[in-house]
Formats: structure tokens, sequence, C-alpha cells
């Protein structure tokens, strides 16, 4: 197959870039022609250099960025079809198409909500797709709530290695890991509350955002001896040295959370707010627990039956993420979406 992935708002540091490496560098190997095309210059580029160098990458430059992705999409060859994590460039290649008589097909591979956001008008941008790649049974339901039909849609996933290495020593701790956000989307006040409410409970936290009103928080709850934070790092598995007790998220809601996938990889169980898909990761009992999101007293008491957990049992419940069934996967749905 030849594709061109187009993306745009990749800072370098997010999810979509790590997905986006291991779908390009397995595809590299399967002798197919492809071209990242990046309509924004990504704060960081340590990402690009784990690209197979088989894959052609283009990044605007100086130019403006409209007028790179236009060049960009038009000269697309007829044999190539155009894959795109971004809702306006899904538009602006089915308006250019439509203008030019182009014949590439146009497939979309969203990694957030596109209901829950007030960036694009989904109805205007991602239906115009002839395809789409869902990672998500949140999103599947999504497109189908916009008129999509359902043979137009694959529900993919995303993919996540399996993981060998083990942890030595255990921790009693807890660990978050993602943007810190005290309110909105990670919705941390409500893990701040629990600890509060929970003495004996500490958490690690990893990750960057709005940290000053963070440690705010913390010093009102007056729970500063139950919160290690430890910032952002781009290499957080190297960072973690002892298995944590369990990896906990009080999201309100999340496209398909790598870090999920991540911990349950390496047999670390998850709890977590039962934001809508979280049931595409969360086996109950042998992977982790839910709770209502906002139900403080649930939260505490799905903690304490983490010892009922089989820690051998965690990593295989997650096997359609695996790379030999996820490729396979994802590489059938895209030949039937451009036939």
């Amino acid at each position: 197959m030849n594709l061109k992935f187009i993306c745009t708002n990749l800072s370098g540091l997010g999810g979509t870039e790590t997905v986006l490496i291991k779908v390009l560098n397995e595809f590299a190997k399967q002798d197919n022609r492809l071209e990242l095309i990046l309509v924004d210059n990504p704060q960081n580029r340590d990402w690009l250099g784990k690209i197979d160098k088989r894959v052609r990458v283009r990044i605007v430059g100086k130019s403006n960025k409209k007028v790179f992705a236009v060049k960009n999409i038009i000269n697309t060859p007829k044999d190539t079809h155009i894959i795109s994590t971004s809702p306006k460039m899904v538009k602006l290649a089915w308006m250019l198409r439509k203008l030019f008589l182009k014949k590439y097909k146009i497939i979309s591979w969203i990694h957030f909500s596109l209901l829950k956001n007030d960036m694009f008008d989904p109805r205007g941008t991602v239906t115009l797709a002839d395809g789409h790649l869902a990672i998500s049974s949140v999103i599947v339901n999504e497109l189908q709530e916009l008129g999509v039909d359902s043979h137009k849609v694959k529900l993919i996933f995303n993919p996540i290695e399996r993981q060998d290495e083990s942890f030595r020593t255990q921790s009693n701790n807890l660990l978050y890991a993602g943007r810190i956000m005290l309110e909105g989307q990670k919705n941390l006040h409500e893990l701040l509350d629990y600890l509060a409410d929970n003495p004996d409970e500490k958490v690690d936290f990893y990750g960057a955002g709005d940290e000053d009103g963070f440690k705010k928080y913390v010093s009102q709850k007056n729970i500063a001896h139950q919160v290690a934070f430890h910032g952002w790092t781009s290499n957080l598995w190297n960072e973690i040295t002892k298995r944590p007790k369990a990896l906990i998220m009080t999201s309100k809601y999340e496209g398909l959370p790598m870090i999920m996938l991540e911990a349950i990889s390496r047999g670390i169980p998850v709890i977590t707010s039962r934001f809508d898909g979280y049931s595409d990761v969360v086996r109950e009992g042998i992977n982790g627990f839910s709770y209502e999101l906002g139900n403080i007293d649930e939260l505490a008491e799905k903690v304490k039956l983490l010892t009922e957990i089989d820690e051998n049992k965690i990593s295989e419940s997650i096997e359609e993420f695996y790379p030999e069934r996820y490729y396979a996967k994802l590489k059938r749905a895209i030949e039937e979406l451009v036939m």
C-alpha cells in the first residue's frame, strides 16, 4: 500500500506520536511506500528520529501552513491514499480532491473525542472521510451519532508492546501518569480529595501542566506527605523501579489512554473512573476495577479490592492490543476502506 499520513498539532510528547512511530515502522517493514506530513513544527523533534528511514517525513518550514498542506495533498499520486489524524485536514483533502478531480481515498484516524471538544465541527470535517479508523468504542459511537454508516468504521484500538521485564520490588503507592489538571479532563482534584479521606494512601505523580494549582491544592488539603510529585519524564518506565500498587485515573473523558495499556502490559492493575470507553481495556477483577465518577467512597472500596487480583493474568487480558493481532487487523481495515 502507498499511504500518506497527515497530522497537525503534535507536540512530540504525546501518545499519538508513540502510536505513529509504531505503525509507520511496522508498515515500512512490509514494503509499503509511506509519507508523514506534519503541518505544524513539533516542539520536540526527538521522536522523529525513531521513525524508520524508509518513511519520507515532510515538516512545514517557513512557508504558510495552509499552502504547505495544500501542496502536499495536491501532489498525492492516484495510487496513494491519505490517512489523517486531523479533522481539518480531512476536510481540506476532500475539498482539493473535489476541486482537482483527484482519485485518492481519505481515511480519518482521530485520537480524541469528536463530540467533547470545541476545536472543530465534526459534521463538517470528519464525516467527509471515505472511511474511519476508530481507536475506541467511544469514537465508533460518536461517528454513528454523526450519521456515518457502520461499514465505513473500523474499530482497531491502539498497539502496545508485550513487556517481559518484571519489577524486583513492590511499592505500596498508587501511580498517576499524565497531564496535571485539577479540573477538566483529568479531574485530579478528585484523586487528591480521595487522598485527604484516606490518609494511609500515597500516590506517585508523573506529568506536567498546572503544577502550581496542583501544589496549592495539595497544600490546602494538607496531604503533602501523601504526594510524591516527580514532574514530566520522557522515560517513565525507566524511572519507575518499584511495581506500583495500581495505576489510577479519575478522568472525565479519554480517547484510548495509552498509559492504561502500558501499565497493564507490565502487570500493573488499573483503578479508573467509568469514563466513556474505559471498558475497552478494563476487565473487572482481572486487570483492575472501575468506580462511578465523583463517588470517592466507591473509589476507596475498589482500591481495597486490588489484593484479589491475580497478577499473572493482568498482562494476558489485553491480547488484542499486542502487535501480532493489532497490525493484521489494521492492515485489513485499511485495505477494506480503500477498496
